[in-house]
């Protein structure tokens, strides 16, 4: 109950009239101004739940990975479509601790709203402020959470704050983003009387909640008709501060590319011209909506409804779409990726997506990408069908790959003759799905590659041998054999073992995983360094498959300079500038040209028209918008070196 403040009732007697007035006057001043004080933390009219960074005590806590299992997906009866929790009635553990979002299966695919009614006995005054706050959220990969509370008629939404996770637990404390979201209003809005509050998740994932509270604060003036609402993070996913630019001189966009630029920065001016290629050149209508056009050796199949093209060649293509959203959030991203998904539905047999060392797997690099691609699908639209696939093709690659010849690894192929680093997207595959589904052996073979890896192809500069036979690291003769279409290193596979340390420093906290991503991130700028660019030097067609990864995961972590993120500006400048043909297609000499003898690649036969020359070159652009929109700078990102 909201306690009353004294009021003045007597004044002194024999005070002249003047002077009784001012001494009135001055007195309900100071009465007025200590009101205002005593008032100034608001009355909790009711709570579900207290503010502990935890959902525990809520409803299904313990229960998350039964209720999202795709063989029962029990949240849709354990939660009925508009529960409703009714203050004086139910209790904080009949309030679910999860939310869906329509992008969760699990949910049921679609938005989903609970609600809270009360009762007021009294009008209340002034400004009322729903306080919601929550564990976590989604993070954003694929897509915004976009939260609607609506308190009786009046309606407001707000895009939350990325989550700490897009796959782990989320009472995971180690993966914790909390934020809290304010809705301001006008009392007037209640009523004495039933009441009522929803809140709904109209677009994007699932979050966790903490706390709920409605407080009012009635000495608070307002002429407020609506709601008015607010998101704020509470505690840091924030990248580390990195040190300004040496002065050196810097790389500028043209005078005519500021005027036509947008005011997202110009990274992203960009990507949004490179994303307009890809899809220019590479997706196609249909009567299903579109498609990513099928390829075989990157060329499109031409005339051939429903054609089964070479799955990973395509998969680079997503790879880029995907760094092109997390750089800009452009929600076209999620309807095209949901289109392809919908054709590998339509097209693809189980055992085509399944099947390690078959006709679209053939070897680890293959069915890397391709259950890379089966992940990236998942993470957008929540497809267990694609989740389960990914899965299959991992444990297949596993079963028919790995031995303990070499002393460990995986096989590059079926005979059986090398072991290579491009075994390491199967290790970041099983990562991924260790983190969904806790099954500890895809961790335990994932470590058992990684070491493997890391004890044999390992170079003193810090960069890896891309394979391995029985005479040891191919090239082992030869180190400094670097260069563009012919390289015994791979750029692409060792920035993926960068990854794949920086997220077992992130999953572990050990410092040795930190010690050993920052110490790759050096090795990359000074190996691969060709005249102040990336050397795409043995792979035009995957070198930049993990550039967003590189970003989300190594370019973020403390220790890492300015310096170690300007090679990776610059190069996305010089493949704009120079190694983009007038149609709009991209060729893998990063430093230019695109075609023509001039170029390494061209030459041997790495073309801007394969689709996976192109999608892999302009990944490496969207991973600098990426970069530009994680450090949330707004203003031009200026490399300290000059490319011509």
């Amino acid at each position: 109950m909201r306690s009353n403040n004294k009021r003045v009732q007597k004044q002194r007697e024999g005070i002249s009239k003047g002077i009784r007035l001012a001494f009135i006057l001055s007195l309900a001043i100071i009465l007025r101004l200590s009101i205002q004080a005593a008032c100034a933390t608001p009355d909790t009219i009711w709570s579900i739940g207290v503010v502990d960074h935890s959902a525990k005590g809520f409803a299904l806590f313990d229960s998350y990975q039964h209720i999202v299992d795709p063989k029962t997906y029990t949240y849709i009866k354990e939660v009925p479509d508009n529960f409703q929790y009714v203050i004086g009635k139910n209790n904080p553990s009949d309030w679910p601790a999860y939310q869906p979002g329509p992008d969760d299966a699990w949910g049921g695919g679609k938005k989903r709203s609970l609600g809270i009614e009360f009762q007021l006995e009294i009008k209340l005054s002034g400004i009322c402020t729903l306080n919601i706050h929550l564990v976590g959220s989604h993070s954003q990969w694929p897509s915004k959470v976009l939260y609607q509370v609506t308190i009786n008629d009046r309606t407001v939404e707000v895009y939350l704050p990325p989550g700490g996770s897009y796959s782990v637990l989320p009472m995971d404390e180690s993966h914790e983003a909390p934020s809290h979201i304010s809705v301001r209003f006008n009392a007037n809005l209640l009523k004495v009387g039933n009441n009522n509050i929803w809140l709904t998740t109209l677009e994007g994932s699932w979050i966790v909640y903490d706390a709920i509270s409605l407080e009012d604060n009635p000495q608070t003036s307002t002429n407020m008709e609506g709601l008015d609402a607010f998101a704020e993070q509470k505690s840091s996913l924030s990248l580390v501060s990195q040190p300004k630019s040496n002065g050196k001189p810097t790389v500028r966009p043209t005078r005519s590319e500021l005027k036509t630029m947008d005011k997202d920065g110009y990274f992203s001016h960009l990507a949004r011209h490179a994303e307009q290629d890809l899809i220019q050149n590479f997706w196609i209508d249909t009567p299903f909506g579109g498609e990513i056009t099928p390829s075989r050796d990157g060329y499109p199949i031409v005339g051939k409804p429903n054609a089964r093209g070479f799955i990973w060649e395509g998969a680079m293509m997503v790879f880029a779409l995907d760094s092109y959203y997390q750089a800009t959030g452009d929600r076209s991203v999620i309807r095209m990726i949901q289109l392809e998904d919908r054709r590998f539905e339509r097209v693809y047999k189980p055992q085509d997506l399944d099947a390690a060392g078959g006709y679209y797997n053939h070897a680890c690099d293959d069915s890397g990408w391709n259950a890379m691609l089966y992940l990236t699908f998942y993470r957008y639209l929540g497809d267990p069908w694609m989740l389960q696939h990914a899965i299959n093709l991992v444990n297949d690659a596993y079963n028919r790959w790995m031995d303990d010849k070499f002393g460990g690894g995986m096989w590059y192929r079926d005979e059986r003759d090398i072991k290579s680093v491009y075994q390491a997207a199967i290790i970041l595959d099983s990562l991924d799905i260790w983190e969904i589904t806790h099954d500890e052996s895809f961790y335990r073979r994932a470590m058992e590659c990684y070491e493997w890896v890391e004890s044999k192809l390992l170079r003193k500069d810090g960069v890896f041998f891309c394979d391995y036979n029985s005479k040891g690291p191919v090239g082992k003769s030869r180190p400094n054999d670097i260069h563009e279409a012919s390289s015994v290193t791979f750029l692409g596979g060792t920035m993926a073992m960068g990854v794949i340390n920086a997220r077992l420093y992130k999953i572990t906290k050990n410092d040795l995983y930190l010690h050993r991503a920052l110490k790759i991130v050096k090795a990359v700028d000074k190996v691969f360094d060709n005249g102040g660019v990336y050397l795409d030097d043995r792979d035009a067609w995957s070198n930049g498959t993990f550039m967003g990864e590189w970003v989300a995961d190594c370019l973020t972590l403390p220790g890492v300079s300015q310096s170690d993120k300007d090679i990776l500006l610059r190069t996305a400048i010089s493949i704009y500038k120079n190694d983009r043909t007038k149609n709009g297609y991209y060729g893998g000499s990063w430093s230019g040209p695109a075609e023509g003898n001039g170029s390494a690649w061209y030459r041997a036969g790495s073309k801007p028209r394969q689709i996976m020359t192109s999608a892999d070159s302009v990944n490496v652009i969207m991973a600098a918008a990426m970069l530009e929109s994680f450090e949330k700078n707004t203003n031009v990102i200026t490399p300290s070196a000059t490319v011509k």
